[in-house]
């Protein structure tokens, strides 16, 4: 079974522009402050913290690893676990991408979670807002099969 996950990316506070790849461009890993739940088939809806939108949709591609054991993140005392994954989908334009509300999800279930499960409507609903902000026709039951 592929579970779904919204994943948070960013600091509170902190302004992100919308060439948010500027500043969260790396998609091949995730870092997490505790062992996460998440494993390999996965499949993580990325939320830029403050911004309320989610600009990408990646695949979890292996099992937990250290990431201070990789140097995979800036801060592994901070961030110790860390998965590799893969881009699906995403939007490069922040303010295209859509947002927290759009798909459901309540803005208080985010606050001071590095990850939260998402049923598949929600996820459903994710991946259709982003492939029209990137004017990409989707068939959502086909991708949700799974």
């Amino acid at each position: 079974m592929v579970n779904k996950w919204l994943k948070s990316r960013g600091v509170a506070g902190l302004q992100t522009p919308n060439d948010w790849l500027s500043i969260h461009g790396n998609l091949n890993v995730m870092a997490f402050p505790k062992r996460p739940t998440m494993g390999a088939g996965d499949m993580a809806a990325i939320y830029v913290v403050g911004s309320y939108r989610i600009p990408a949709v990646v695949e979890v591609v292996d099992g937990v690893i250290l990431s201070s054991d990789d140097t995979m993140t800036s801060d592994p005392s901070r961030w110790p676990y860390a998965l590799r994954t893969r881009a699906l989908l995403l939007v490069p334009d922040l303010s295209l991408a859509p947002t927290l509300t759009d798909v459901g999800i309540d803005t208080l279930s985010v606050r001071s979670q590095s990850h939260i499960a998402l049923s598949n409507e929600q996820y459903e609903r994710i991946v259709v807002g982003l492939a029209q902000a990137a004017g990409v026709e989707f068939k959502p039951v086909l991708a949700l099969a799974a």
